[in-house]
């Protein structure tokens, strides 16, 4: 198949990854490619990936700084500017399926003009970026939703009429797996910020004499300094610092089980995959898509903020099995299967097309 791709493109698709939208993209074109799909990417001008790419710069669109300064005085976005360029480039082209992961609405209403299908995927919860593109068109016949979990579909049905699932997926075999670990402590990785809410695990940690390690990038400081901080000379705490991405992949393949306290309402929950890859134990809160990733298999769900719940469940989530840890993130959370469910979909919509046309 011919199939264009167009990326959020704030950032290149490049490791390290800026986000879970940066990797996800970057994995789906290239497997695509692999498996022999004529692939081209329009994405942020730095991005290298090996295939065909049509550089979508949202810093400038091309313009000179004099236009640049019109637009920004009369309210006007450069960024949809970029895009309008690279759907109109899309439009010249003979493609056979467009993949719209751009979270941008002016990209979205743009793309309902073309005669070719798209595929557009809500990878967040409703935010105006694409809630302008949505509540602008009237479930054109060329699009087709999907979102990355159940529950994002259902939060995306209350404003298109319908939406399929396609579950986000991780390279399991980019994380190393330990059936068995002589590790004594639990894990905690993320943003450092008061929707993560890392402490909540602290106090589960403390509660339980039980060691933790907490890693990740402070976002936000008067939340760190309030509620992390004044933790840290406790024996069962440790702050190891924002980690590479291999330091990462150590700790957590080492942990007896990694807790997960989001209360944000996470659409897919990296990583909780990650975790399950490293064959590590989940305890996580019922926190939006971690309860269609988390079975009773590898791991123990709790009620969203309950931290007496995580204490009580420590015991329990270290001895779930390792080994089906990994055997879940292979059958549910490999990026294999997800690409395999794009394909089946872009194959699915370009016969529908080709029906169409017939008619």
């Amino acid at each position: 198949m011919k199939i264009a791709i167009l990326a959020h493109s704030l950032y290149p698709l490049n490791e390290p990854f800026a986000g879970g939208l940066e990797m996800i993209t970057h994995l789906l074109v290239k497997e695509l490619a692999a498996r022999g799909n004529d692939v081209t990417l329009y994405a942020h001008p730095s991005t290298q990936l090996g295939v065909d790419l049509v550089p979508v710069d949202t810093e400038t669109a091309g313009l000179s700084e004099n236009e640049i300064q019109m637009l920004e005085e009369g309210n006007q976005s450069v960024v949809d500017i970029a895009f309008a360029k690279a759907v109109t480039h899309i439009a010249k082209s003979n493609y056979d399926v467009v993949q719209n992961h751009s979270l941008n609405c002016a990209a979205l209403t743009y793309l309902t003009f073309l005669e070719t299908p798209v595929v557009h995927t809500f990878h967040t919860p409703i935010i105006a970026s694409v809630l302008g593109g949505v509540v602008g068109i009237d479930n054109p016949k060329n699009i087709t939703f999907t979102a990355v979990s159940q529950f994002m579909k259902k939060e995306w049905e209350e404003k298109v009429s319908e939406v399929q699932v396609l579950y986000n997926g991780i390279d399991i075999n980019q994380w190393p797996y330990e059936e068995e670990t002589n590790e004594d402590y639990l894990f905690w990785y993320g943003r450092i910020c008061k929707e993560k809410a890392p402490h909540h695990a602290i106090i589960a940690a403390i509660n339980t004499d039980t060691k933790l390690l907490v890693a990740g990038p402070v976002y936000d400081r008067e939340y760190y300094e309030m509620y992390v901080e004044p933790y840290l000379d406790n024996q069962f705490v440790e702050y190891v610092g924002h980690l590479e991405h291999d330091e990462i992949k150590v700790y957590l393949s080492r942990a007896k089980a990694s807790l997960f306290t989001s209360l944000w309402n996470e659409p897919y929950g990296l990583v909780l995959a990650e975790s399950l890859a490293c064959g590590t134990p989940v305890l996580a809160y019922d926190s939006g898509a971690s309860p269609e990733i988390i079975d009773d298999s590898c791991g123990v769900i709790v009620p969203q903020g309950q931290v007496d719940m995580l204490m009580q469940f420590i015991p329990q989530v270290v001895q779930k099995s390792r080994k089906a840890c990994r055997e879940r993130a292979e059958t549910f959370c490999s990026h294999l299967k997800m690409v395999d469910s794009y394909e089946q979909l872009y194959e699915k919509v370009l016969e529908q097309n080709k029906s169409l046309q017939l008619i």
